[in-house]
């Protein structure tokens, strides 16, 4: 079981306590997942007990930032990311962007 939460101490301290891992919002992770881990650890809880995953919305049609952001997710412990069309995008467009940003990710 995922819990999507805010970074707030309560929340995380109840993920490390019971989720198999949380669902994270936002960007600006790495603290917020240094916390978890930690409070995963008073639980008794190896590193391994706790995955993170979050979102990256796609915005615009540029594989470098694409990348970037992932590889920047991915430094601050990200474990499972999930790629988000624009929501103004059109279907076809929309698909087009997330299958061009998957590949762009992957490499």
């Amino acid at each position: 079981m995922l819990i999507g939460c805010g970074p707030d101490e309560p929340l995380l301290r109840r993920v490390a306590r019971i989720a198999d891992g949380w669902l994270a919002v936002g960007d600006q992770l790495e603290e917020p997942i240094a916390r978890l881990r930690g409070y995963a650890a008073q639980e008794g809880r190896g590193d391994g007990a706790l995955r993170v995953v979050t979102m990256l919305r796609i915005e615009g049609g540029e594989p470098d930032g694409w990348r970037a952001a992932a590889a920047k997710l991915e430094a601050a412990g990200v474990d499972e990311l999930s790629l988000a069309a624009p929501p103004d995008a059109p279907p076809k467009d929309g698909l087009r962007q997330l299958l061009a940003a998957g590949e762009a990710v992957r490499s």
